[in-house]
């Protein structure tokens, strides 16, 4: 796995916190380093399509379910409509720790 692929999901797997706020957080609040975040979710799909298409993701099993969850993070529905849920950053969180490791 290419280096900037691990340290990246690393750093959005540690660095941000699972917890749903009861208010609304924005990129210039105090603590905004919640995975609740569109931001964050963003952040997750840039680094798994780059892994995915600089060759970082090669496991055609691991690729496909990836390929799933982006799809699944990336619908208009999941952006605009609903609120982000526990279930979908348990998701995210799942798709780091198989691209990780390989589980």
């Amino acid at each position: 796995m290419r280096e900037a692929l691990q340290e990246g999901l690393e750093r959005l797997r540690d660095e941000y916190s699972d917890d749903i706020p009861q208010e609304i957080v924005h990129s210039n609040s105090l603590n905004n380093k919640f995975k609740v975040r569109g931001s964050w979710f963003q952040g997750v799909i840039a680094i798994l399509e780059n892994g995915i298409t600089e060759g970082g993701i090669t496991d055609p099993v691991v690729i496909q379910r990836v390929e799933r969850g982006i799809n699944r993070f990336t619908t208009r529905k999941f952006g605009e409509e609903d609120p982000t849920k526990p279930r979908d950053i348990k998701y995210a969180n799942l798709l780091i720790k198989l691209v990780l490791e390989g589980k």
